[in-house]
């Protein structure tokens, strides 16, 4: 009998967050993304795989669906540029994930958010204003609730394909 639990999904979701930059790739505002389970995680690369645990059973994604794979089909994720957060290290953003945006769209996108401000204001050392702080934590919020997303979807397939679902 299969089965998975929950910490290893949120596990293989940020995982995958992190790897190969995918968020680079994403296009903006938003781009769909399938989820399929597998043995063993996702290499990272395959000079360097990184894989820790290559017999369990883990969600991989991508932006294609396999085709042996029909309930990925109907329960897809919405993933923006902000899947990848910030780096941990601070409460600002590792990257500006939607650099690709012009700066009034980029604006807007904030202001949706309640962030607005100036980005470098007079007397603030560089990258410590009060807007690129709210950035990195809104950064942060948007990753934990994309991955809450996929831990949701992914039970949903888990138990359309009869894989066990633990705590």
């Amino acid at each position: 009998m299969n089965t998975i639990s929950i910490k290893t999904i949120r596990e293989d979701a940020h995982r995958f967050s992190k790897l190969h930059s995918w968020y680079k790739h994403i296009s903006w505002p938003r781009e769909q993304f399938y989820i399929w389970f597998r043995k063993g995680e996702r290499p990272r690369y395959n000079f360097d795989p990184e894989v820790k645990d290559p017999v369990s059973l883990h969600i991989w994604m991508g932006m294609e669906c396999p085709e042996n794979e029909p309930a990925s089909i109907n329960h897809f994720v919405w993933l923006t540029p902000l899947f990848r957060g910030n780096d941990g290290t601070s409460d600002r953003p590792h990257a500006r994930p939607v650099a690709r945006l012009d700066e009034k769209t980029y604006s807007d996108f904030l202001a949706q958010h309640g962030i607005t401000g100036e980005r470098y204001p007079p007397g603030v050392p560089l990258g410590d204003s009060d807007l690129i702080r709210q950035e990195g934590l809104l950064y942060e919020r948007e990753r934990l609730r994309m991955i809450d997303d996929i831990v949701e979807k992914a039970v949903l397939i888990a138990k359309e394909k009869g894989i066990v679902v633990t705590e």
